[in-house]
């Protein structure tokens, strides 16, 4: 005993512990996989303005209008964002996990 009268809490060593089984555990939450909507791939205009209202608080004026600039051309009709997300798209249609 403490000497307020209060006990110490036991620490037990970790080889002590009861075992855990990760694949118990895996498979028990992918039990009703199969039962949950597919989730949608997002639109690219809604996923870039989340990420430039993400940076905003956290970088500075001049950042964020950098990075504006570099959204905007990567968002451009025909260029890298239009390519990736039509590509996200496809992999979403035959895959489980995108």
């Amino acid at each position: 005993m403490e000497e307020d009268g209060q006990q110490r809490e036991k620490v037990k060593p970790l080889g002590f512990l009861k075992p855990f089984s990760l694949m118990k555990a895996s498979s028990r939450f992918k039990a009703h996989q199969d039962a949950l909507p597919r989730l949608p791939v997002p639109p690219l205009q809604q996923s870039l303005d989340h990420y430039l209202k993400a940076l905003q608080p956290i970088v500075s004026e001049e950042e964020w209008a950098h990075t504006k600039q570099l959204v905007d051309e990567f968002q451009a009709s025909g260029g890298v964002g239009e390519r990736l997300q039509k590509g996200l798209e496809r992999r979403a249609r035959k895959t489980e996990n995108w």
